[in-house]
């Protein structure tokens, strides 16, 4: 029998349980029809988790109809006052449980749990973790440009164009053979085409990395179970069925190592009443057959590239910032406020590990545009590392995007975190009007700075350069994290940009350029073929470095007094600044610790 019409008869044979007891049978047997029929559409239409309190849908309706019910009696004047309060009794008790449970699950009866639910999150450093990400293999397709692109080459198909639609509200960016992109179905465009069709013809591909790319529509597959399928073959529907008391969420088409398409349902239940969601594992669909299998989280299959939701990483977040410190902390009359912070909105990316993440920005709760924080969340574990940083939110790297380009009516969108050159980089795709790519902007999170192309190289040439102009103090932590070489020129030339010369440098057995301004060093344009020079840089995998700093040993300058005053006065003050940044640190590795790292670090002074 079909899940819909047993929760249906449930809900009918309890609704009318009032009117039993009270011998009002002909009333039950009405009002049984009529809870059945409705209810059946309800469940059939809705298909309703049962994983939620007293049944989710269910049991609200249940008490819905006892309060129908209860009204009903009250203005019956055949129906004795006894009765009647026989009716109320069941309306007011379902609307007090639920009233109970409600309150039960508050925040501030459960403020550790809520808190607790991302689980342990390390604190690590970003630059060691985060390698530098090669300018090539970064997102530069934002979701809004590739809907738009994927609605435009279905258009030009002809026939399948007139018959189905690219599923925008399912695109999901995922990684295939190497690449970045973005899969979505192909769905009915309504019931006449799915009566006479039966089936969709398959799925299309926006490659995410190449604006320029051509959209693939692969139509060699038969999608008998998709979202917007009809009776059985309603994809939904149809996994509800199996799996009635599992919360599903977050219904995504992936490509596995084959290229074979298959469907990715997050599976889900509450912890405490109607909140606090944990990711049980997956669901996954053959479109074609309807074939399906539960994995428990852990024990997903490695080409799955997202199983734990967005919105449920964000909520575990925004609960850790506001609850950690306990739930009187946030209430401004009797706590301090201490501490509080919330989640920026999360974006999916793919690290040097070449495994998915969601990348949260943390700031505090005051509104400011400041962000504290990064949180990186692998999208099939869900276990998430916090690096602590300081930098701007998303908002704010889309103004000042916006702010360079707003004049030729285009707009930045979907910012998406990098390590370039060892500094963290927002990359933002910029698009016109109808959705167009109109380039690319690299923006430093930490001060803003942006440098736009046309393309991701142009605007990581202006980039580099933009960082070489800045010498030693450029980047979060170039003190720790940078690399030094001495050798022989081999080559050098010059290239004018934007008003400013730029330098391209050789040296003997290195396998890549060195780059930087004129304002890096006097030096610098003075340099030639065969001098022995020494480069500060930081290592990010690239062919073109930007240098941090340079010096040319056979170019010999005689400073004045009053410069080597400035200089020494200068290096003492690094100096200082240095001491001082060190001893933060190590105070902050020392809060850090816990108490058996606490106390072999006392053994070892011993």
């Amino acid at each position: 029998m079909d899940m819909s019409v047993i929760l249906a008869l449930a809900t009918a044979v309890a609704g009318v349980i009032p009117l039993v007891l009270t011998a009002r049978f002909a009333g039950a047997a009405v009002a049984g029809v009529v809870t059945f029929l409705l209810s059946w559409w309800i469940y059939y239409g809705a298909a309703p988790s049962l994983v939620w309190p007293l049944f989710g849908a269910a049991g609200f309706l249940t008490v819905f109809v006892w309060v129908i019910g209860a009204f009903v009696s009250s203005v019956d004047r055949n129906y004795g006052d006894s009765k009647a309060s026989v009716s109320w009794v069941f309306a007011i008790g379902g609307f007090a449980l639920y009233l109970i449970l409600g309150i039960s699950g508050c925040d501030a009866l459960h403020t550790s749990h809520y808190s607790g639910l991302i689980g342990d999150v390390p604190v690590r450093e970003w630059t060691q973790d985060v390698q530098p990400k090669d300018p090539a293999h970064v997102r530069l397709v934002p979701l809004e440009n590739a809907i738009f692109r994927a609605d435009k080459r279905l258009g030009e198909i002809g026939a399948i164009g007139s018959q189905f639609h690219v599923a925008d509200g399912f695109m999901t960016l995922q990684k295939v053979r190497g690449d970045l992109w973005y899969v979505t179905h192909l769905d009915f465009n309504g019931y006449g085409v799915w009566s006479n069709v039966g089936h969709t013809p398959g799925y299309v591909m926006v490659n995410a990395e190449d604006p320029l790319a051509q959209v693939v529509v692969k139509t060699d597959h038969e999608f008998q179970y998709t979202p917007e399928a009809w009776f059985g073959k309603n994809l939904e529907r149809h996994v509800w069925r199996k799996y009635p008391n599992k919360g599903l969420t977050d219904w995504s088409l992936e490509l596995d190592d084959t290229g074979k398409p298959w469907w990715v349902v997050t599976v889900f239940h509450p912890t405490v009443r109607w909140w606090g969601e944990v990711v049980e594992g997956a669901v996954i669909v053959d479109p074609e057959t309807g074939d399906m299998t539960f994995h428990k989280l852990g024990e997903i299959p490695d080409w799955v590239d997202r199983v734990m939701p967005g919105w449920v990483t964000e909520s575990y977040i925004d609960m850790n910032g506001v609850l950690a410190n306990g739930f009187w902390n946030i209430l401004p009359i009797v706590g301090a406020q201490a501490g509080l912070t919330e989640a920026d909105y999360p974006s999916i990316i793919y690290g040097s590990d070449s495994e998915p993440y969601w990348v949260t920005g943390v700031t505090s709760t005051s509104g400011d545009s400041s962000l504290v924080a990064f949180i990186y969340t692998h999208t099939r574990t869900g276990k998430s590392v916090r690096y602590n940083v300081a930098g701007n939110t998303s908002d704010a790297v889309l103004a000042a995007v916006n702010n360079e380009v707003h004049f030729k009516r285009w707009h930045g969108t979907d910012p998406v975190l990098y390590n370039i050159s060892g500094v963290m980089t927002d990359v933002v795709p910029i698009l016109g009007e109808a959705s167009t790519f109109q380039g690319v902007a690299l923006v430093r999170v930490d001060n803003l700075q942006t440098a736009i192309g046309e393309s991701i190289n142009e605007a990581y040439r202006k980039y580099q350069s933009m960082l070489a102009q800045g010498g030693s103090k450029e980047g979060f932590d170039t003190a720790h994290d940078r690399n030094y070489l001495t050798g022989a020129v081999v080559r050098i030339a010059a290239e004018v940009r934007d008003g400013s010369t730029m330098y391209f440098v050789q040296l003997a057995d290195i396998p890549h350029l060195f780059t930087g301004s004129s304002e890096l060093s006097p030096k610098l344009p003075l340099t030639r073929e065969g001098d022995e020079v020494d480069i500060a840089f930081i290592a990010s995998g690239q062919d073109v470095e930007p240098m941090l700093a340079f010096n040319n040993r056979n170019v010999v300058l005689q400073a004045s007094d009053v410069q080597n005053e400035v200089r020494s006065a200068t290096q003492n003050l690094r100096r200082e600044e240095r001491s001082a940044d060190d001893g933060a640190d190590a105070r902050k590795r020392i809060n850090e610790m816990t108490d058996e790292e606490l106390a072999e670090l006392l053994k070892k002074k011993q």
